[in-house]
């Protein structure tokens, strides 16, 4: 469901969304570039990380993936914000954390290579 006013996907790229029950999110989040900055997207997903005991993450098992542009958090947009701005809001959203998401799309063949 598309939000009157919310663009849609650059070509090549799909909308996700991504829910945490529970922290921690055991992600790294970086601010763009100007050249990976697809829609004004205030943070990307630069690393997922292993729990203490070396599990796998919260991010991981909520289907996160790497250079994730993280577009709002539990409704509340992210796009156009300033990279602090985004995070700050991101730690008050609380969970459960909704994280609605712009990645590149894979193509039909992709995840197969990868085995």
């Amino acid at each position: 469901r598309r939000q009157p006013g919310v663009m849609a996907p650059p070509p090549g790229f799909i909308e996700a969304e991504v829910e945490f029950p529970e922290g921690p999110l055991n992600v790294t989040l970086q601010a763009p570039t100007s050249q990976e900055n697809p829609l004004g997207a205030s943070a990307f997903v630069t690393k997922l990380e292993l729990t203490a005991s070396g599990e796998t993450g919260h991010a991981e098992r909520a289907g996160m993936q790497l250079g994730d542009a993280v577009l709002s958090a539990n409704g509340s947009a992210l796009v156009e914000r300033g990279f602090r701005e985004a995070i700050d809001a991101i730690r008050r959203a609380g969970f459960p954390l909704r994280l609605r998401v712009l990645r590149a799309a894979r193509s039909r063949g992709e995840d197969d290579e990868a085995e």
